[in-house]
C-alpha cells in the first residue's frame, strides 16, 4: 500500500504532452504510438518508402542508365 502514496502512480491515459488536443490527425497519433511501441504493424509511410512500387521504380531508374551507357 505504501508504494502507490508515493506521487500519482502513471496512468494509462496520461500522455507526454497532453496540452495536445484529442481531435488531432488520428493517422498521425497512430503512427508515433507504432514508432513509440515498436509495433510489427507497418505505417502507411513505411509501406510507401519500401513497397515493391518503390523497389520496381529503382530498378527502372537503374534500367534506364544502363541502357544509357550502352551507346
Amino acid at each position: 500500500m505504501a508504494m502507490f502514496s508515493s506521487p500519482a502512480p502513471f496512468s494509462p491515459t496520461q500522455t507526454t504532452a497532453p496540452s495536445t488536443p484529442r481531435r488531432e490527425d488520428p493517422r498521425r497519433t497512430t503512427q508515433a504510438a507504432f514508432r513509440r511501441t515498436g509495433s510489427p504493424e507497418p505505417s502507411p509511410r513505411d509501406a510507401l518508402d519500401f513497397g515493391p512500387l518503390k523497389l520496381s521504380a529503382k530498378r527502372r531508374k537503374e534500367k534506364q542508365r544502363i541502357e544509357e551507357k550502352k551507346p
